[in-house]
């Protein structure tokens, strides 16, 4: 079998267990993988699993999930609303256990409702998809745009102008604040004149105002913090590591090189700056210069799966097959259920020969996800590889 490449990502820090499902060969996954990496790299709400945990079982509820949600929409075109939403709220629940987004399943029930004669249930339903996308985003988020206006469509069919135009008038708010800069940011400026605090500690909390709209995925909100808390201190390693982000988002490489290598110079153990550093440096081919950076961010971090999962990719490409397997256990041994690790370390044993111990892994994968034939086949492949070394 090939050896995996892995793709590199540089616009975001994707979960590693999505990366390599993308990069896995020419594995294709029998379940929607926008629909499993969507939800893999997105935390709603509280869950008590780990992320690898999440993944799983995302990954095995995935399908279901979709099959489950498509029989409930066939039953509300034929008016069986009770089934319908019985179906929904199920699907809702195991998400909610896992922490994930339920605006999908919330609005799918309030058109149940609406359609099912209940508008209190309906608009009950609007209400908490508007909450809870405000407690995950913000109340300022334009992820909130899309429950604001079927919130507001519902209630010009509920004969409630007064309200929906509330809603309206929301929405025009939200779309003018994309640019502006965040509330927190304003009011941490405004409180700094009186509070006391140094330029570098009002500079600090910037950062962490802009890290929170980046994980948000509002860059241009999350780049005024940013260049503000530059401003405040030109030495804070951490705003220029998160500028450099946004500038790899926005694909403005040249920019955010600059900012990574300033960011590593003010503080060469700041893992984030070295690890997109890294990125950046596996695309333009740079393998040496990539596997120094992630050396010395795995150095800084050395519990950090995802650095250490992307180090063990470049090792197992550039055939440093002892040295990738050992990484692999490591994420292994820090996260059991970290199944693209065990994947990869699998393929890699396979390229070492080691046929017994790759036929081990893909064992437990498949016995894990019996429904998944991708594990079947590799398992078979390293047993007919084994078969015909004995011969």
């Amino acid at each position: 079998m090939n050896r995996a490449k892995l793709q590199i990502f540089p616009i975001n820090r994707l979960n590693l267990s999505t990366l390599f499902a993308i990069s896995l060969c020419t594995v294709t996954f029998s379940f929607s993988l926008s629909f499993w990496a969507e939800d893999s790299n997105q935390a709603f709400g509280q869950t008590t699993k780990t992320p690898s945990e999440v993944t799983s079982a995302v990954r095995k509820k995935s399908g279901p999930w979709m099959a489950s949600e498509l029989k409930a929409r066939k039953l509300t075109e034929s008016k069986h609303f009770e089934e319908a939403a019985a179906i929904f709220s199920a699907v809702l629940a195991e998400r909610k256990e896992l922490g994930l987004d339920l605006q999908t399943e919330q609005l799918a029930l309030a058109e149940i409702y609406e359609k099912w004669q209940k508008p209190a249930q309906a608009e009950a339903e609007f209400k908490q998809a508007i909450a809870g996308r405000e407690l995950s985003a913000g109340d300022e988020s334009p992820t909130l745009t899309y429950s604001l206006q079927a919130y507001s469509d519902f209630l010009t069919r509920q004969k409630k102008p007064a309200e929906a135009a509330v809603q309206k008038k929301r929405i025009i708010y939200i779309n003018a604040k994309a640019t502006k800069p965040p509330k927190e940011l304003t009011a941490l400026l405004t409180s700094a004149k009186t509070s006391g605090k140094t330029a570098s500690e009002t500079a600090a909390s910037a950062v962490k105002i802009g890290q929170l709209y980046l994980s948000r995925d509002e860059e241009r909100r999350a780049l005024l913090c940013f260049n503000k808390a530059i401003v405040l201190d030109p030495k804070n390693s951490d705003a220029y590591e998160g500028r450099g982000e946004i500038f790899n988002r926005l694909e403005k490489e040249s920019l955010a090189r600059l900012d990574f290598d300033k960011a590593i110079a003010l503080n060469p153990k700041n893992t984030q700056a070295l690890f997109h550093r890294a990125l950046q440096l596996r695309v333009k081919n740079n393998e040496k210069a990539a596997l120094a950076d992630f050396n010395q961010a795995v150095a800084a971090a050395p519990t950090d799966t995802d650095i250490l999962g992307y180090r063990a990719k470049l090792h197992q490409d550039l055939h440093h097959d002892d040295l990738a397997v050992k990484d692999y256990s490591h994420v292994l041994e820090l996260d059991p259920h970290a199944e693209w690790a065990r994947c990869q370390r699998g393929l890699t044993y396979q390229d070492m020969k080691h046929y017994d111990k790759a036929i081990a892994d893909f064992a437990v994968l498949s016995q894990k996800y019996p429904d998944d034939s991708n594990y079947k086949e590799l398992k078979s492949k390293a047993e007919k590889a084994a078969r015909a070394t004995t011969k």
